[in-house]
């Protein structure tokens, strides 16, 4: 993940704990899925997309056609949508994030893949689009 090695060693020097190295070890250590891989495996059956940017977001740009939308604001364990969007993700396929920049998707991923999920990150909305692959409007 871009920027991680910078921050690492930032943190090396300030002498953070265990677990906070071990975090970022395991955060940096996704990689991004290319949004073409991302849409073969989607066309293919073999995964499922989430768009986890912001509804004001959406409406600007629109998001992946066929993908499914939880705002990251609604990522809360008291958020009984939320409870039942991750209950509702399957573990037999790949489960694909993308926001703006890969931020928060990488974040999200991360939280997945800790969670037993074959989780990736695809990165930014922009990369999509840059890839010529297809969106839709919003909602």
């Amino acid at each position: 993940m871009p920027g991680c090695w910078f921050v690492f060693c930032a943190l090396s020097r300030l002498k953070p704990s265990r677990k906070t190295l071990d975090f970022l070890q395991k955060f940096c250590s996704l990689t991004l899925m290319d949004p073409k891989k991302a849409f073969e495996l989607f066309q293919q059956g073999k995964a499922v997309l989430v768009d986890v940017r912001e509804q004001e977001e959406l409406e600007e740009g629109g998001m992946v056609e066929g993908a499914l939308w939880m705002p990251t604001s609604k990522m809360d364990e008291d958020n009984a949508e939320w409870v039942a969007f991750q209950k509702s993700l399957p573990k037999d396929k790949a489960v694909v994030f993308y926001c703006r920049s890969g931020n928060r998707s990488g974040r999200v991923a991360y939280f997945f893949q800790e969670n037993g999920y074959d989780s990736h990150n695809m990165g930014g909305f922009c990369d999509w689009l840059a890839a010529g692959l297809p969106k839709r409007s919003f909602p």
